[in-house]
């Protein structure tokens, strides 16, 4: 019997829904926006559309109420460090509130408890993982990735250091030794032996550490350019390895070239921010973990919340191919070949 993972009480507890008619009212009343009200989907954030008369449109996030102040506070402050340092990105744009001088306002809407409320801009794309990507695509988004963590190299925040279920990291403590399938414990062996005491070498930074095709946008007319990257609720303070391995670890699928993308994802990282030999060697393994880890939770949460499991398993045909295939190979191997094929290629 596998044993069941400990997961973060706000990754298990649904959030309560809150009507369209509050979400309005909320909207206008603390941001002075107004219009059409859509739901959206979401992990742990009760998320909508606000579609302005005047075309503008907007994401409107009430957070989970277990979400700290200073986490969903380090979510948009993080945004506004980047519209400082690369105000090319395409990344959401804070709308602050009226009501107040902070960046989000806590409100109490009828069904639920109290939680804070924030308002984005909205970015216009289709996601990733429904469009049709050109062949450059993983250059691409290793590009944007390097770019955003070279901005992000000096951003400090209170809750940057927090620990989260959605680090690679944390693996070994949430699937127990002994237990573990064998495809989980293929991984975490090679990182136990091979990677985790190499990453301590290397210095932390804040990273986005949710770079999945359902957060990156993609334009609707072939599918040529990336138009957004979303959802900076996972951000850790971690290596830049743990990054570019994250973003890879979805584009693994081709028995025949398990890592033809993710290897294109890594040179378009190192393009525009440099990564160390030693950095590059540890990502296949770092890739394997973080496969792993996104089937360990989301079978977790979706067992827990059969009513989501729909978004919750929305990874984890890909990501459980990914890990099967991933089994088979030498990691160790792999990353060598990583760093000749960037550095030395």
């Amino acid at each position: 019997m596998d044993a069941e993972p400990v997961l973060d009480p706000i990754l298990l507890e649904p959030t309560a829904p809150v009507a369209t008619s509050e979400v309005a009212d909320l909207a206008r009343m603390h941001f002075g926006v107004e219009g059409e009200i859509r739901a959206l989907t979401g992990e742990r954030d009760a998320n909508f559309l606000l579609a302005g008369p005047d075309g503008r449109r907007y994401v409107v996030k009430f957070a989970h109420p277990r979400e700290p102040y200073v986490e969903s506070d380090l979510q948009s402050r993080v945004l506004l460090h980047l519209e400082s340092r690369a105000p090319d990105l395409p990344l959401p744009r804070v709308r602050r509130p009226i009501t107040t001088d902070a960046l989000q306002v806590r409100v109490a809407p009828s069904s639920g408890e109290p939680r804070q409320l924030r308002v984005y801009t909205y970015l216009e794309g289709v996601p990733a993982h429904t469009g049709t990507s050109c062949w450059a695509f993983p250059r691409q988004l290793g590009a944007l990735a390097g770019r955003v963590d070279r901005a992000l190299e000096d951003f400090e925040h209170e809750a940057d250091g927090r620990c989260i279920d959605w680090d690679l990291r944390r693996l070994p403590m949430m699937s127990p030794a002994g237990r573990r399938p064998p495809e989980i414990e293929c991984a975490v062996s090679v990182y136990e032996t091979f990677a985790r005491d190499r990453l301590g070498d290397f210095a932390d930074q804040v990273v986005h550490n949710d770079l999945n095709p359902h957060n990156i946008l993609i334009d609707s007319e072939g599918a040529h350019r990336i138009t957004g990257i979303l959802d900076f609720g996972d951000l850790i303070r971690a290596p830049r390895a743990v990054e570019v391995a994250t973003a890879a670890a979805y584009h693994v699928h081709d028995p025949t070239a398990p890592w033809r993308d993710a290897l294109e994802i890594v040179r378009g990282y190192h393009g525009v921010n440099p990564l160390q030999r030693e950095e590059l060697e540890v990502i296949p393994a770092l890739v394997a973990m973080r496969v792993a880890l996104s089937v360990t939770v989301n079978r977790e949460q979706a067992r827990l919340h059969s009513d989501n499991a729909e978004y919750l398993l929305r990874n984890v045909a890909r990501t459980q191919h990914a890990l099967a295939l991933l089994a088979g190979l030498d990691l160790e191997d792999a990353g060598k070949d990583f760093a000749r094929e960037v550095i030395d290629g």
